[in-house]
């Protein structure tokens, strides 16, 4: 078979101070389902600091990704989001209490499969947004009554005199190329005492990091000060203060407010040695962990015994860069709940579905490739009669 081509990727200038300069550390190509082959880094702009992927993914190839393989759908849980993304919801509606946001109008960009906007909406906010993903505007509407429209932000055309008072961007600013042009464009359609809601990854220490955080999807990587700078930068300014959370997610999440700017000067925080030892140190640890973990779970299945890897999502795409997985154990199939992924491949095995699996395959041990939802893929498989000792977990020893 000939091996398919390699995307190199296209070059993205840092959108705070428009600088190419910086080193770039964590230099990888990857097979990702849907989009193919393709080659990313990351790099420390050398002006500013803020870390952003350089070379990236398209623009276009993103978006075919988001609308045909990457739509949170939650396919495992029938639609229902994990407790923990509740916990997270609730949260950020007493945050935006907290800082006098009485409930109006709200508008949601990457609104996924509407949950945030329905608990708005019983918070008393009335709820708008858009998602470029299909799949999920329709469970949105079918599942949490949430209308939404098909599309990226970007593309979004606001009818005449549509204003709102909230914007809600979380977890959205680090998958847009250019996020101070999204953030001015919200600025436009912002009522003159609205407020935004942000949330993204928190770029710090590396200890607090996982392995997988540089990852595909994620094309801008934020500390306090490179969210402020971007922020200040498309006309806005913090209020109050940056909370941050090391325990909400995977990994550290800041979440904060920001209103219009009085004052139209932009007051940059430069950190562009710091960042650059960050992705330095980080390329070293993160190729150690991958490793390791692997190694652990090659000797639980036996080396060069049949296997099944389950999950067909990025962190797969990551596992088989940077471990010997493929060749350490016969991979036999992949296994994906999402059945848009059926009968394609990566790394020329096939994505398979659970009947398949537990049809051919449910004496094959498995490997769960997935940090988030690992547990609670174990728990199922074991509810359904697989065997704990062929359920082999890359992060926890023990399946409760």
């Amino acid at each position: 078979m000939q091996e398919p081509e390699t995307n190199n990727g296209m070059r993205r200038p840092c959108f705070v101070c428009g600088s190419l300069e910086g080193p770039t550390h964590i230099d990888r190509t990857v097979d990702v389902l849907g989009v193919g082959k393709q080659r990313m880094a990351y790099r420390a702009c050398g002006s500013c600091g803020l870390v952003l992927q350089d070379p990236a993914v398209p623009v276009e190839m993103m978006l075919r990704y988001y609308r045909n393989f990457s739509n949170y759908t939650n396919a495992g849980r029938g639609g229902e989001p994990t407790d923990r993304k509740k916990l997270i919801v609730e949260d950020q509606i007493k945050f935006v209490a907290s800082h006098s946001l009485k409930p109006g109008s709200a508008f949601q960009v990457g609104c996924s499969d509407g949950y945030t906007l329905s608990r708005f909406a019983a918070a008393g906010w009335r709820v708008a947004g858009c998602d470029p993903s299909p799949a999920t505007i329709a469970l949105a509407e079918e599942k949490w009554n949430v209308k939404a429209t098909v599309g990226d932000f970007e593309s979004y055309e606001a009818s005449v005199g549509e204003v709102y008072d909230l914007f809600i961007l979380t977890h959205v600013l680090e998958h847009i190329y250019d996020p101070v042009a999204a953030l001015q464009k919200a600025e436009g359609m912002l009522a003159d005492n609205g407020a935004l809601l942000v949330e993204v990854p928190l770029l710090t220490e590396v200890e607090h990091l996982i392995e997988g955080y540089f990852t595909f999807e994620h094309i801008n990587y934020f500390s306090h000060n490179s969210l402020v700078n971007t922020l200040e930068k498309a006309g806005f300014e913090l209020v109050g203060s940056i909370h941050d959370d090391y325990e909400a997610d995977q990994y550290p999440i800041q979440r904060l407010v920001a209103k219009k700017k009085k004052d139209p000067k932009a007051n940059l925080v430069r950190e562009e040695v710091w960042a650059a030892n960050i992705l330095a140190n980080f390329e070293d640890w993160e190729l150690n962990q991958w490793q390791s973990r692997t190694a652990a779970a090659v000797a639980k299945v036996g080396k060069g015994k049949p296997a099944i890897i389950w999950a067909a999502g990025l962190h797969t795409s990551q596992l088989f860069f940077y471990t010997n997985i493929r060749n350490d154990l016969d991979i036999v199939a992949i296994v994906d709940n999402d059945s848009q992924k059926w009968g394609s491949q990566l790394h020329d095995i096939d994505v398979i579905s659970p009947e398949d699996f537990w049809q051919n395959h449910a004496d094959t041990p498995l490997v769960i490739s997935s940090r988030a939802s690992e547990k609670e893929i174990a728990a199922s498989l074991a509810s359904k009669g697989k065997a704990r000792d062929e359920i082999i977990l890359l992060y926890q020893d023990i399946i409760h």
